[in-house]
């Protein structure tokens, strides 16, 4: 099976960690278990997906979520007692974590995924080894009132700013 940023994407919209679903389950039979953290809209939408991916490969997924502060408390009870799920949505900030501590498969020789830029890829690796692909991306942004700006004698702000020029601006907008 080719695995293309769709396939994966659809693969891995539950929250698993890299999308390995189509390369674990090829045979009938498989049973595995998916967790997740999310609102009801994402858990209605990550269940249909599951729900397509299990009819089409003849996978039984287990489908579970909770809300973000449960879910980090029963992954690492369930981790603790040797009965971690299949599939993880797994945050940047605990990748390494389960990574380090050999509760996580490396992906690299399961799934390799071509359509993914470097940067994807390596924001998922630890110690060299692929755990993870991004699947999403947050944006920074920053509104300010001109005006407000312009009465403190505070130039517009351009794309060559600094975070220390910005605090700066700031002070100076505070205290006028």
């Amino acid at each position: 099976m080719k695995h293309t940023r769709r396939t994966f994407i659809v693969a891995a919209g539950a929250g698993a960690v890299a999308g390995s679903l189509s390369s674990l389950s090829l045979a009938q039979g498989v049973r595995l278990r998916a967790y997740w953290w999310g609102n009801p809209d994402r858990d209605r939408r990550t269940k249909a997906m599951l729900d397509a991916y299990a009819k089409k490969s003849g996978t039984q997924i287990a489908a579970e979520s909770l809300g973000w502060n449960d879910y980090w408390t029963k992954l690492a009870t369930q981790t603790a007692g040797g009965n971690a799920p299949d599939l993880i949505q797994m945050d940047y900030r605990y990748l390494f974590e389960y990574a380090r501590r050999g509760t996580l498969l490396p992906l690299d020789a399961l799934l390799p995924l071509p359509d993914f830029s470097p940067q994807e890829k390596d924001g998922g690796k630890v110690d060299g080894k692929l755990y993870g692909v991004n699947l999403g991306s947050n944006s920074k942004a920053m509104a300010y009132d001109t005006a407000v700006l312009a009465k403190v004698g505070v130039p517009a702000i351009d794309t060559s700013w600094t975070w220390d020029d910005f605090k700066l601006a700031a002070h100076v907008a505070i205290a006028g």
